[in-house]
């Protein structure tokens, strides 16, 4: 009989079975022995493993008959399952050939088990002793694994009849001559009560290996169910790891200088620190030892406008062409964000270094990926399989050097989802650059801490936590400069002016009229959409500005923008992008925004205002104030105390008690620059004696324990790990804001009307219309439902003459999304 791994489809031809367990145990295996871990050959050997049996359970009859042309049904549908009894000839082959090691059969036949959908808690499938008395009947389990044992049994029945020879044959062809005698036993199903007991004992309290098994079973599972992607797909060949000459960030900085040299001293010394800090950092990766470097914990602590994109991006390069030297290793470098919004900005900054590269030209994706939901996957709709090459590539982080945001990389490190364990390999040795680590909510810093140290330790990442301020997230990191804080007492930009008598905003609008000048762009940053939208149009009307939007007036004619998330990315980026050129053009707006702003974003304003929250995020925001340091004498930024009217204050509406309180104590009165570094640090100690840390401790133990995921019960599993808690439900909504938006959603809405749904096409086309989604909470779609779409499932729909109309009652073009009857009939 010819056993197939899949039929021919698509213009694909067939795939034998026993050529897809080769090739797939053959990745897997690779995928493993690439990394520069401990443990690599047993890990790589259970990878290898893991890939020859994976699909063991297609050997079936009732699985084969079910392919075309024949598509006969099994008696019962979970007879073609094949995960389980595959995942049982890889425990039993692991613990034959290991009969010490009591972990390899636990690793092994959870990832096999898996493979095809999520990780769970290996309780939820390893069955107890007492509730197997009656097998092979089953009666004393759960409805879904007394039919799934149930099956296993009809499997093994089949499979020891009449082809049960030419199995055998194929899996001893494999290296896997163990099928033999797996196919012989009679009481199978006593592996599983085993594995219970060697998991109860591997998963003791206090267990030092613990956190260990848990990076051990996400590589193996990561391993195989990429190779098993790539193999079914019949995907290109993965690329050789391409070298990155260091030198090129050097190159682009000396391009970037010519003409006048900066004309204050605040700027003048700001070039100066940008070079300190480049050549700093270099010289510490050339001169320290390799193994205080890879793998390492370090930081790189520097002032906000001080060129620390560049200065991480020559120090990632630098260490991955000094590692591929001394190890033949040639890590990928994994670059994080904590926004959407900046990656772009950022990912432009490393493309055009890049592009200096030999061969970028040719294949720009091999060298750099930016992988984030709004990130376009380019090439031919046409070409199925290019787009699933592509998805294949893009979903696992293949690429030289990834952009990505912070949510993509710990929900990739914290989860127990198929999709983005596929990357877990491919972090697994690399070099993380987390940008603006301050960003990190400061209840999951023990839990950061802990996930970031051990993924150091058991999967050899370099870790460079990069930030103007050094929370203590990773508090023993290794400084890559020597005396960082001389750098922040050098500079006299900005001076933080507390207002502990504006609180309104009616107080801030007042402010605002009095401190505002034709002549001086300021940026005022609020905590919430509402109370920004709300000051934009009081600050509008009073000051009599001509407002920007889209289709409607010309950036050069506007004085007043809105920014926050309650308009379309692909608004954001538009506006971003227009203030950056009008400014640079010697235009001088006035910009309300909500925290978008924060972090990264390269503008540079005469003034700022910022409603009170964690003083880090003021300090972030004061970067956007003189960064440049052209201004000799120091910007005010100043920062108010806003409540709503019942007295609680707009920034415990988004951060909680804790963070707005600790950073009014701290802030009794103006601060200058150079005394912020020390401020900043008492903030943080602060911050560490008062902070709670249960939610930390929880998912820790969560992830000790294996809690992947339960059917009932209160457990805190992985599964419910998210890096931002939403505890507020959204909704998206399409916005047809121009012929682009247009075409995307109609796109997507005509693979859904296929009748034969393409989920790959789908995936795709979901990027395509993500800069145009809004994401309003459920409660404020309440209070003004619009239209759902007819064919696009969970999506409301605004159409564009809706959007464009002057009279919309859902979308505004200047401010974006209209909360209720009494704003929509704002103008």
């Amino acid at each position: 009989m010819r056993f197939l791994a899949r039929p021919a489809r698509g213009g694909r031809s067939e795939e034998l079975l026993k050529d897809h367990l080769a090739a797939v145990g053959r990745m897997a295996e690779r995928n493993v022995l690439a990394l520069p871990i401990p443990e690599r050959k047993r890990l790589g050997g259970l990878a290898r493993l893991c890939g020859l049996t994976h699909d063991f359970g297609k050997y079936t009859t009732y699985f084969q008959e079910k392919l075309p042309p024949q598509e006969k049904k099994p008696p019962r549908e979970e007879y073609s399952h094949h995960a389980f009894v595959s995942a049982l000839l890889g425990a039993f082959v692991a613990k034959s050939r290991h009969p010490q090691d009591v972990e390899a059969p636990l690793l092994v036949y959870l990832a096999i088990h898996r493979h095809h959908g999520y990780l769970v808690t290996p309780q939820e499938v390893l069955p107890r002793k007492e509730d197997l008395r009656d097998a092979p009947a089953f009666a004393g389990l759960t409805a879904g694994l007394r039919r799934e044992l149930t099956a296993v049994e009809a499997q093994l029945e089949d499979m020891r009849g009449a082809h049960r020879e030419q199995i055998v044959s194929e899996m001893e062809e494999l290296g896997v001559p163990e099928a033999q005698e797996f196919l012989s036993l009679t009481s199978w199903w006593h592996l599983l009560p085993e594995m219970r007991r060697s998991c109860r004992r591997l998963l003791r309290e206090g267990d030092p290996e613990a956190t260990r098994r848990y990076w051990r079973l996400l590589l193996l599972f990561s391993a195989l169910i990429d190779a098993d992607k790539h193999v079914s797909a019949a995907a290109e060949e993965k690329s050789i790891p391409r070298p990155i000459p260091p030198r090129l960030v050097e190159d682009h900085v000396r391009s970037l200088k010519g003409g006048e040299g900066p004309e204050s001293p605040a700027a003048q010394r700001l070039a100066g620190i940008r070079e300190e800090v480049r050549k700093e950092c270099a010289r510490k990766v050339e001169e320290s030892p390799i193994d205080e470097l890879y793998p390492a914990i370090l930081s790189l602590t520097a002032p906000t406008g001080s060129g620390k994109t560049l200065a991480a991006l020559e120090t990632a390069l630098r260490l991955r062409e000094r590692i591929r030297k001394e190890t033949g290793h040639l890590p990928r470098v994994i670059y994080a964000l904590p926004f959407v919004n900046i990656i772009e900005q950022n990912a432009d900054v490393i493309e055009s270094v890049l592009r200096r590269c030999p061969g970028f030209d040719a294949s720009p994706y091999d060298h750099l990926l930016r992988s984030h939901h709004l990130a376009p996957l380019t090439g031919d709709e046409n070409e199925e399989e290019a787009v699933e090459d592509k998805l294949l590539s893009t979903e696992a982080w293949e690429p030289e050097i990834v952009v990505t945001t912070f949510v993509s990389l710990f929900e990739s490190l914290l989860t127990n989802r198929n999709r983005p364990l596929k990357r877990l390999h491919n972090v697994a040795g690399s070099i993380l650059v987390l940008d603006e680590v301050q960003s990190i909510p400061y209840e999951q810093w023990r839990l950061v801490r802990h996930v970031l140290t051990t993924l150091s330790r058991d999967l050899g990442c370099t870790v460079i936590q990069m930030t103007a301020t050094r929370p203590r997230i990773l508090p023993h990191a290794r400084e890559l400069l020597e005396r960082p804080e001389r750098n922040f007492a050098g500079l006299s930009r900005t001076r933080l002016v507390p207002h502990r008598d504006v609180r309104t905003l009616e107080e801030l609008a007042d402010f605002i009229e009095d401190i505002h000048s034709p002549d001086r762009s300021l940026l005022v940053v609020l905590n919430t959409i509402a109370s920004s939208v709300e000051l934009y149009r009081m600050l509008k009307e009073r000051l009599g500005l001509s407002s920007y939007r889209e289709y409607g007036r010309e950036g050069a004619d506007a004085s007043i923008f809105y920014l926050s998330t309650n308009i379309t990315p692909w608004q954001r980026s538009r506006r971003v992008r227009l203030l950056k050129r009008c400014m640079r053009r010697g235009a001088k707006p006035l910009v309300v925004s909500t925290q978008v702003v924060e972090a990264g974003v390269d503008l540079d304003f005469d003034e700022v205002v910022r409603d009170q929250g964690p003083l880090d995020s003021i300090v972030q925001v004061a970067g956007r104030c003189n960064r440049s340091g052209n201004t000799p004498n120091p910007s005010p930024v100043h920062v108010v105390f806003l409540e709503n009217e019942n007295s609680r204050p707009f920034a415990e509406m988004v951060y909680g008690r804790v963070l707005p309180l600790v950073s009014h104590e701290m802030l009794r009165e103006e601060v200058d620059e150079p005394e912020l570094h020390a401020l900043v640090e008492r903030y943080f100690a602060t911050l560490e004696e008062r902070k709670g840390d249960d939610f930390s401790i929880e998912y820790i133990a969560a992830v000790r324990e294996l809690e992947f995921d339960r059917r009932e019960g209160e457990h805190i599993t992985i599964s419910r790990y998210r890096f931002i808690q939403e505890e507020i439900a959204t909704m998206p909504v399409l916005v047809e804001i121009n012929e682009r938006a247009a075409e995307a959603i109609e796109h997507l809405a005509s693979l859904y009307r296929e009748k034969e749904k393409n989920r790959t096409r789908i995936r795709r086309a979901y990027r395509g219309v993500a800069p145009f989604t809004v994401t309003p909470t459920v409660n404020r779609l309440r209070k003004n439902f619009p239209p759902q779409h007819p064919e696009i499932p969970e999506h409301f729909y605004l159409s564009f003459d809706e959007v464009r109309s002057n009279y919309s009652t859902f979308y505004d073009m200047e401010a974006g999304y209209k909360w209720g009857e009494r704003e929509a009939m704002m103008l």
